[in-house]
C-alpha cells in the first residue's frame, strides 16, 4: 500500500538496470509460499524451466536453479517477502554457486528486520505520503480537468478524508477512484467521509482496509459477486 512494489518495478524497468543484468528475474514470494513452487517459477524466469518434472523434489530443484544462472549476472527481484527463510534456508546456497559476479538480489519487505536478517547491504524505507502529498495526488485522481473551484471548495473535507488514508497511496488511489464517481458536493464527501466502512474489520492490513472496503462497497452489485465468488 505505501509503494514498495512499485519502487521496485521502476528499477527493474529501467533501461539501464536491463542492460546491465545478464538475467532479470521477478518473482512474488507471499507470506505462505511454497518452496516447490517458488523454485520452480525462478527456474522457469530464468529460462530453465523446460522438462521439470511435476513431482520434482525441492532436492532435485536446487541443483536446477543454480545451472540456470549460472555464468550469468542477474538481478533477481523477491517481491513481498514475510520471513528471511526464504533466503537463509532456500535461496541462498543455490543462488551463490557459479554465478557471475556483480549479480544482485533486491528485496520488498514489510518488515526492515527481515530484509537485516537476509543479510541486506543496504535498506531505504519508503516513506507515507504527507498530507500536502496526499491531497495532490487525490485531485490528479478526482479532478483530472483541474476544476480549481471545486478543489478550493472541497479543500477542508479532502484533507479530512486524505487523513484517514495514512499517507498510503494505494488507499488514497482506493478513496479518489470512489470520489471520482461522486457528484462534487461537499455533502457527498462528508457521506464518504463518516461511512463506517473506514472501521471495518477484516485481515487486510489495517491503513488500507477501510479504504479497499469503501472501493469495494460502490461497485455495482454484479461486480461484488464476481469478488465474493474470486474470493
Amino acid at each position: 500500500g505505501i509503494g514498495k512494489t512499485t519502487l521496485a518495478q521502476k528499477i527493474y524497468n529501467h533501461q539501464k538496470v536491463q542492460a546491465h543484468f545478464a538475467k532479470t528475474l521477478w518473482v512474488c514470494v507471499r507470506q505462505n509460499y511454497s518452496e516447490i513452487k517458488l523454485l520452480k517459477e525462478i527456474i522457469r524466469v530464468a529460462g530453465g524451466g523446460q522438462d521439470i518434472h511435476p513431482e520434482a523434489t525441492k532436492a532435485e530443484l536446487l541443483p536446477r536453479l543454480s545451472s540456470a544462472l549460472e555464468g550469468n549476472r542477474f538481478l533477481l527481484v523477491l517481491d513481498d517477502v514475510w520471513r528471511a527463510d526464504v533466503w537463509q534456508d532456500l535461496l541462498r546456497t543455490p543462488l551463490g554457486h557459479g554465478v557471475a559476479s556483480g549479480s544482485r538480489v533486491l528485496v520488498t519487505t514489510r518488515n526492515v528486520n527481515v530484509a537485516r536478517s537476509m543479510g541486506a547491504i543496504q535498506t531505504d524505507e519508503v516513506q507515507k505520503l504527507s498530507a500536502d502529498d496526499g491531497w495532490a495526488l487525490l485531485c490528479k485522481i478526482v479532478f483530472e480537468d483541474g476544476a480549481e473551484d471545486d478543489i478550493q471548495d472541497l479543500h477542508e473535507i479532502g484533507m479530512s478524508i486524505v487523513d484517514k488514508c495514512h499517507g498510503l497511496p494505494l488507499a488514497i488511489k482506493a478513496v479518489g477512484g470512489v470520489l471520482r464517481t461522486k457528484d462534487r458536493r461537499k455533502n457527498e464527501w462528508e457521506k464518504l467521509h463518516g461511512s463506517q466502512t473506514w472501521s471495518v474489520k477484516g485481515d487486510l492490513p489495517e491503513e488500507v482496509r477501510g479504504a479497499l472496503y469503501l472501493s469495494y462497497e460502490d461497485l455495482p452489485s454484479q461486480l461484488k459477486q464476481c469478488f465474493l465468488y474470486c474470493a
